[in-house]
């Protein structure tokens, strides 16, 4: 059984509950078996949220590409006009110099197995925790915070980085165009005849074919930009019924998670498919009903969402708080929540409305444990890919993803902040052995290769609940 224990940093607002664990299963790998080359992050004070969080970014399919492809296309704009960095590349700077660090850290794992490196990454996840609360003043020093902003403020964070990069190429590309098309007319009398100045604009036409020539194996044009994306974003169409006359009202939108909550017919001590809390419709009704502008008073109504465009990965959050009468205190619901390792769209049509049918597999979990959302830790499960790589010699070098073509850029392999491992690990299939990330205490976890849901349950204290749940698409 894997003991979850209070870190000697942490404050005693974020503890691991260790009461009521279930008997030991045989799917428990003994940790003296396997070795894990895997680091954990240290917590620096009620920071278990924020481990939680960077290790399943760090094995979500593509992310660490877009990461690098980020950093790097600041890099080839800084030298064509210096400009300082905004907080959100501060941020996504700091977040790869921890996960370049971590890369190299558990190269050398592999030829001094007995150290423990983990405490080596002290420095860079305190600069990733520090540059995070200049992005966001939710994340206040010493405070636990949910996991769920966390994940929502660094996909936004890196929209915004992508935005102000934009902006930068379009700005940088008219300015230089603008100066170089100046200096080839003549500032005293300018073009001063319609054939000057069609041969004006060849002069402009050419420079710029020029300029586009030094960088093109860099930037390829502002589509390298646009393209960047973290692979969470869907469309939904969110659909309101007037129950009355039967009018209903639609509007799309991006989505970068699906908000599911329990069924309320479900009771405190049952366990619940998640597959069964896709498919959910609200009643407006009582002091919520819906003004009809057909009907011109208000009607009960029923609002329901369909998604029209599916997300590479799809992410699931779940609200498992309740109202407690007493005050200032928010109660977790009880129930158990069955995970299925995979499924197919075409299994909640009403949901997924999309033409094709898609299959979806787990690839990560992230678990709050304690009884009340207003404290407790914060731990992940991540699918381990490192038992379907041949184990490397000292000399091997790491590569890169490979890259999209004509969504990013060309540039050569590096030996930076991925591994093969990570590289590989969407190619997975029904991997049976799994890690259980617990802030710097990283352990092995086996399941049955014949079952079909992932049983947390077996290994955790029963006030553990998933909250954000994690599939890629196949």
């Amino acid at each position: 059984m894997i003991d979850l224990t209070q870190d000697e940093n942490a404050s005693p607002n974020c503890i691991s509950s260790v009461e009521s664990k279930p008997t030991a299963s045989v799917d428990v790998v003994e940790e003296i078996d396997i070795k894990v080359w895997t680091l954990g992050l240290p917590n620096c004070g009620n920071t278990c949220f924020v481990n939680s969080i960077l290790q399943v970014l760090r094995y979500t399919p593509d992310f660490l590409n877009s990461l690098h492809s980020l950093l790097l296309v600041h890099h080839q704009l800084s030298k064509l006009a210096k400009e300082d960095e905004t907080k959100e590349l501060v941020f996504f700077r700091h977040l790869h110099l921890l996960y370049s660090a971590m890369k190299r850290k558990e190269a050398l794992m592999r030829i001094n197995a007995d150290k423990d490196y983990s405490a080596f990454l002290l420095k860079p996840v305190k600069l990733v925790i520090s540059s995070l609360r200049e992005v966001s003043l939710l994340f206040e020093e010493g405070e636990q915070h949910d996991a769920h902003e966390l994940l929502i403020t660094t996909i936004n964070a890196f929209h915004t980085a992508c935005h102000n990069l934009k902006k930068r190429f379009k700005n940088d590309e008219n300015d230089n165009d603008n100066k170089e098309f100046s200096s080839s007319i003549d500032p005293e009398t300018g073009p001063s005849t319609i054939c000057d100045a069609l041969t004006n604009q060849d002069v402009k036409k050419q420079i710029f074919t020029i300029r586009r020539r030094k960088t093109k194996s860099i930037l390829l044009d502002s589509s390298v930009i646009e393209n960047l994306n973290l692979g969470f974003e869907g469309k939904i169409l969110n659909v309101i019924q007037c129950l009355e006359c039967e009018k209903r009202l639609s509007r799309e939108e991006v989505f970068t998670n699906l908000e599911l909550n329990i069924p309320e017919t479900v009771s405190c001590e049952d366990s619940v498919d998640l597959r069964e809390c896709l498919s959910q419709t609200t009643i407006l009704s009582g002091e919520n009903k819906y003004f009809c502008e057909e009907c011109q008073h208000h009607n009960e109504a029923r609002m329901s969402s369909e998604v029209v465009k599916l997300p590479p990965i799809l992410l699931l959050h779940f609200n498992w708080s309740r109202n407690s009468q007493e005050a200032n205190n928010a109660e977790k619901s009880k129930i158990k929540l069955i995970i299925p390792r995979s499924f197919g769209t075409s299994e909640n049509s009403e949901v997924f409305c999309c033409s094709s049918d898609e299959n979806y597999k787990l690839f990560a979990i992230v678990l709050h444990i304690g009884r009340s959302t207003e404290g407790g830790h914060y731990v992940s499960f991540i699918k381990d890919a490192s038992q379907h790589i041949v184990e490397p010699d000292n000399e091997q070098k790491f590569m890169r993803p490979k890259l999209k073509p004509g969504s990013q850029f060309s540039a050569e392999p590096v030996n930076c902040c991925t591994t093969e491992e990570i590289s590989n690990f969407k190619t997975i299939d029904a991997a049976t052995r799994w890690l259980l990330f617990d802030d710097n205490v990283v352990s092995p976890v086996c399941i049955d290769e014949d079952s079909e849901t992932f049983p947390y349950f077996n290994y955790l204290s029963i006030t553990a609940s998933p909250c954000m749940i994690f599939y890629h698409k196949t």
